[in-house]
């Protein structure tokens, strides 16, 4: 049963990662061509830590640093 469980919270961090690429994804499709490069380099990123062999609960913080440092970019 604890693997069971192990997996379905590993499940759920890795769907609510998911969830965060698409939202990071949106943003940076909404920043200013100014900052179109700095959001690029955060979605590459993003994309990289979403296919990475991390954890699934370091991978789901990872994405939320990832996706505030794009809100800052884009809010100026």
């Amino acid at each position: 049963m604890i693997d069971h469980d192990a997996n379905k919270e590993k499940l759920i961090y890795l769907n609510k990662s998911a969830n965060l690429f698409e939202e990071i994804g949106d943003l940076y499709s909404a920043v200013a061509k100014e900052g179109k490069s700095k959001a690029k380099s955060i979605y590459d990123k993003s994309l990289d830590v979403l296919l990475s062999e991390v954890e699934p609960n370091e991978k789901y913080n990872t994405m939320i640093e990832l996706k505030k440092q794009i809100i800052n970019l884009k809010d100026g």
